[in-house]
């Protein structure tokens, strides 16, 4: 019994981690990769967004916005195609991306001198560097939508020339340089939780490979197998409890301002 105990949990932390360091791997050369990849312009298609996002939509439109275009992105030899919904203001220096193909706003201003005004809603993250204002603001659209613009008159008022956007393909073009300038920067608390599952998990396979294959556990019997497999379950603990740590707070993105 106590056998079957430890290589069912064996098992699992084996899977966790394994399977964590599949993801990470993922994560990294997306976010990575995020600095120089660009967005191919499907507009002629006229992708439909989901039912489930309509009131959202037509809150933004009640704000000002319109259809924009559709832009789809290929990650890196995974995954499938990512279409994203793009909207633009009565001043078209605001656009507003609908990505994922669920409820994850990202409205953008780029300026002049190259610098990057981002609000997502509802989710996101919250960096304020040389050139790069990104928050996250949660309520309504409505709310993010407003917080915005507060936010651009400020830095217009200091001097800031925020840049009008006539075709989908400027957007995707200023898109393109202020992530190459500030991406890795924005997902910075990203990268770094990756790394650490990264090192999590080059550790586990590392404890797996030294303690658990020089020993053909299922030929011992119960009184040898155990102490392998509970010696290998404890050098386990520490990359299966970061696997478990980062993924926490990986689905737990920067507090949203509470804008009403």
């Amino acid at each position: 019994m106590l056998l079957l105990l430890a290589v069912i949990v064996l098992s699992v932390m084996v899977y966790w981690v394994v399977d964590g360091g599949w993801r990470t791997w993922k994560s990294l050369r997306y976010l990575l990769g995020s600095t120089s990849r660009v967005p191919e312009d499907i507009s002629g298609a006229r992708p439909s967004y989901p039912d489930v996002l309509k009131p959202e939509v037509s809150e933004l439109k009640s704000g000002g916005f319109r259809r924009f275009g559709e832009i789809q992105v290929r990650p890196p030899h995974f995954g499938d195609p990512v279409t994203s919904w793009v909207f633009i203001d009565a001043t078209r220096s605001i656009a507003a991306e609908l990505s994922w193909g669920r409820s994850r706003w990202h409205l953008n201003t780029y300026f002049d001198d190259g610098g990057w005004l981002a609000t997502d809603y509802p989710r996101g993250e919250r960096t304020l560097s040389d050139g790069l204002w990104a928050d996250t603001v949660g309520g309504s659209v409505t709310a993010a939508i407003e917080h915005h613009r507060v936010r651009l008159q400020e830095l217009t008022e200091s001097g800031g020339i925020p840049m009008t956007l006539q075709r989908l393909q400027d957007y995707i073009e200023r898109d393109l340089a202020a992530r190459k300038e500030h991406g890795l920067v924005r997902v910075g608390r990203l990268l770094r939780l990756q790394m650490a599952r990264a090192v999590a998990a080059v550790f586990g396979v590392g404890v797996l490979l030294i303690i658990g294959v020089p020993h053909p556990w299922l030929s011992l019997n119960a009184d040898g197998a155990v102490p392998i497999l509970g010696r290998t379950i404890l050098w386990l603990l520490p990359a299966f409890a970061t696997m478990a740590v980062t993924d926490w707070l990986a689905s737990r993105p920067a507090r949203a301002r509470p804008v009403a």
